[in-house]
């Protein structure tokens, strides 16, 4: 569901570069800054998309079960 899953050097390396830019929110991954910044420009577009994300997890788990 992500470009790739973080390393937990990658995410204690992103959290201190945002707090050296005294940031208030850190997300680790470019994918969970694109969410967030269609959750607050189009919340109608984001949660439509969010929706098509859960029903794809949803379909790939009930296939992994019948396998």
């Amino acid at each position: 569901m992500v470009d790739r899953i973080l390393e937990p050097y990658d995410i204690a390396e992103s959290v201190v570069q945002a707090m050296d830019a005294e940031h208030v929110l850190i997300f680790p991954h470019q994918t969970v800054t694109t969410y967030m910044e269609r959750k607050t420009t189009n919340r109608d577009r984001w949660l439509r998309g969010m929706a098509k994300m859960r029903a794809s997890a949803l379909s790939e788990n009930a296939q992994k079960r019948r396998a």
